[in-house]
């Protein structure tokens, strides 16, 4: 009875000590901040070469400047610090840059005489393998409509993929007017129908994926990364293998004043003739309104 009586009370406390209690309002546990002093945080973290918010909520909790940038509030959290980063800052970036321009105008730090433009080609974090190139497509697209204007019995010059889309639509019908019965796996013959059809359907399928290359590319560029749609593989300035290697990368163009960095942006050109003129159009608003 004794043991009994001890098991029953053991059961209560694990429960006890095992209950997961959640309080009603959650945002009492999520550490705020002003978005001055978030963006204040990311400047000298990227100053120190610290970008990743888990490290910068580290920062904020143990290191003293990043203590007095936070002016008494409490230290935000790493997810506080990435949706800022990637979310709002965004949206006034491009603001907050010309607002600094002017102040350094303003303070007689830079002027709007002269302006030093350079460039050079960073490696994109992408893929040195998930390349696409123009020339490739271009070739495969070739042969797929030479494919498609056999098939369709028209001249080379008139197909299109609108007219495979309709003869596929077309087939569909036909297959289920007669009841056309589809198979697949080993040992099993399909009905000229369905091969047809899958015919059609495969060459629908290409031609569509080679027009998405090539509208990803655009007409300036001859290829693309795979898991970066805006990085050209390109030959960087550092080929450590020697052997030439095109890798995912841009064309970064900077224009100095003063010895400040005043505009800068990334371009997917792998030569400089092509960058001068957008790089004047996309900054000339903004970072020198005076010019």
């Amino acid at each position: 009875m004794k043991n009994e009586i001890q098991h029953k009370k053991d059961i209560r406390n694990v429960g006890r000590s095992q209950q997961l209690t959640l309080p009603m309002d959650m945002e009492i546990c999520i550490p705020e901040a002003a978005p001055r002093i978030l963006f204040g945080i990311l400047v000298f973290g990227a100053m120190n070469e610290t970008y990743s918010s888990r490290k910068l909520e580290e920062a904020c909790r143990y290191d003293t400047r990043y203590m007095w940038l936070l002016e008494g509030s409490p230290a935000p959290d790493h997810t506080t610090i990435a949706r800022f980063r990637s979310v709002r800052l965004l949206e006034v970036i491009d603001g907050l840059f010309a607002q600094l321009m002017e102040h350094l105008a303003e303070m007689g730090e830079i002027d709007y005489e002269h302006l030093f433009v350079d460039g050079t080609k960073l490696e994109a974090r992408a893929n040195r393998y998930s390349f696409v190139w123009r020339k490739s497509v271009e070739k495969r697209l070739a042969k797929l409509k030479e494919k498609a204007a056999k098939l369709l019995s028209v001249p080379e010059e008139e197909v299109s993929l609108e007219m495979v889309k309709a003869a596929l639509s077309k087939q569909e019908q036909l297959c289920r007017a007669q009841d056309v019965v589809f198979v697949s796996g080993k040992g099993n013959r399909k009905p000229p129908e369905q091969k047809r059809w899958e015919e059609l359907r495969n060459l629908a399928e290409k031609w569509e994926e080679y027009f998405t290359h090539l509208e990803i590319m655009g007409p300036g560029r001859n290829s693309y990364s795979k898991t970066d749609h805006d990085a050209t593989f390109m030959r960087m300035k550092d080929d450590h293998m020697r052997n030439a290697q095109l890798k995912p990368g841009y064309n970064v163009q900077a224009g100095v004043s003063g010895e400040y960095i005043v505009g800068i942006q990334a371009f997917p050109n792998r030569s400089d003739s092509g960058t001068f003129i957008p790089f004047f159009e996309a900054y000339g608003e903004t970072a020198w309104p005076e010019i």
